[in-house]
């Protein structure tokens, strides 16, 4: 299962936020929530969910002890100090280096600091993604949707291969055109480059609809090849960041290499994975039901635009013979954002219910004392364990109650309506 988190999270504090009230006491939430939120947890009359109960719990800066302001002293980018109002503390983060005599409302030098709000904020995430995914993970033991190919990779070899590319400063990589489903992405989790000489490779995902890559990252790469964890990619036929359809480039630039790319001699055409020898893969042949196209590229020096943008297609060559040195993991995951954020009105109560249990639960475990902080524990004690509150099986129960609609999911997540492909030349 995936689903794009970030994008969730906006659209539920659209619906669920929290806000300062009139309340002066309260601690500044700054730009972290919305202000137009349709509801916010601590305006629903809910005890437990009251902004200054929910401060008593969180640890507060001043446990921190971070410095009073200095006008004659030099900051660092990054030093964090307090304006020194005992009553009503505020932080601040210096921008800059060599940050001296310079007004700490200046946002030129001085980044406000909201340690109450950046502390709710990730509880409020996480209990956003603990909801969706105890939601989801419900409708799959209820054999309701189903996982597509998971644990694959581009390159499957039995053996060491230590035939080299001749490096002539070029753009080389991988280009990869997924099938038109709307709900099912390839997902690369992880990814690996051998070369002859170790280093941390740059590598760039360039979209064809756009300019300028979509994202770059570092992969340490050398003769023993290893994968390493990268930020995910999710890519997709249909997403609001590019137009439909198109391809993925994923690339490097040869003028940034130490040594030369050890590679794998591959057969694009085939059914088969790079590498894999003479026996096709089964995984691979359910793959390309779900890859319209694979295949190795290379740009020529003379034609790689400058700033890293993207090249005009005319000067790509394709090549069915190489990977590169390029191997990365990849699964075949249905994609759960569109259907998300299409009922998130669903997850509404369940919500509520999960964020005065997790509020409840720290109030229950903390060891601060003042009025705010017993009003909190106390409701949370009677939430959690009279037999009218109960907030963990009230919970539990939201969760597996949400009855999403996933009739418009693509065929290949709904098990009774499965869409086969012909296994079709890939190039």
């Amino acid at each position: 299962m995936a689903y794009d988190l970030n994008k969730i999270v906006t659209k539920s504090f659209e619906r669920l936020s929290w806000k300062n009230t009139a309340n002066t006491t309260e601690k500044p939430l700054g730009d972290l929530f919305p202000t137009t939120a349709l509801r916010n947890y601590n305006e629903l009359g809910i005890p437990s969910l009251d902004l200054r109960g929910v401060e008593a719990l969180l640890t507060s800066a001043d446990y921190y002890g971070y410095d009073v302001y200095s006008v004659t002293k030099e900051y660092s980018t990054g030093n964090i100090i307090s304006n020194g109002n005992k009553s009503k503390p505020l932080y601040y983060e210096s921008a800059v280096d060599g940050n001296t005599g310079n007004d700490i409302t200046d946002l030129n030098f001085w980044t406000p600091k909201y340690f109450f709000a950046e502390q709710l904020k990730n509880k409020t995430v996480s209990v956003i993604e603990k909801t969706i995914t105890k939601t989801l993970s419900s409708k799959k033991e209820l054999n309701q949707t189903k996982n597509v190919l998971q644990n694959s990779s581009l390159v499957i070899s039995d053996g060491t291969r230590n035939t080299t590319e001749v490096k002539q400063g070029r753009l080389v990589g991988i280009s990869i055109r997924t099938r038109d489903f709307n709900n099912v992405v390839v997902n690369i989790p992880a990814m690996g480059v051998k070369l002859t000489q170790s280093q941390d490779l740059t590598i760039y995902v360039y979209h064809t609809s756009q300019v300028d890559p979509i994202t770059s990252f570092t992969v340490p790469s050398g003769q023993s090849f290893k994968f390493s964890d990268i930020p995910d990619l999710n890519l997709g036929y249909i997403t609001e960041d590019y137009q439909i359809g198109g391809e993925f480039k994923i690339c490097y630039l040869e003028s940034d290499l130490l040594g030369s790319a050890i590679i794998n001699d591959c057969n694009y055409n085939y059914y088969a994975n790079c590498g894999c020898g003479t026996t096709a893969s089964h995984k691979a042949m359910k793959t390309y039901k779900y890859i319209r196209d694979i295949s190795g590229f290379y740009v020529d020096a003379a034609d790689i635009p400058a700033n890293n943008e993207l090249w005009d297609e005319d000067v790509e060559t394709i090549d069915t013979n190489s990977n590169y040195g390029i191997n990365f993991k990849f699964n075949i995951v249905c994609d759960w954002t569109d259907i998300i954020l299409q009922n998130l009105y669903l997850w509404d109560n369940a919500l509520i219910l999960g964020m005065q249990m997790v509020i409840a639960e720290l109030a229950q475990g903390s060891h601060r004392h003042n009025d705010a902080q017993m009003l909190t524990k106390l409701d949370a004690v009677v939430q959690l364990q009279s037999e009218g509150g109960d907030l963990r099986g009230q919970y539990e129960k939201a969760c597996k109650e949400i009855d999403l609609d996933i009739s418009d999911m693509d065929s290949p997540c709904m098990p009774k309506k499965a869409q086969m492909y012909p296994v079709t030349s890939v190039i």
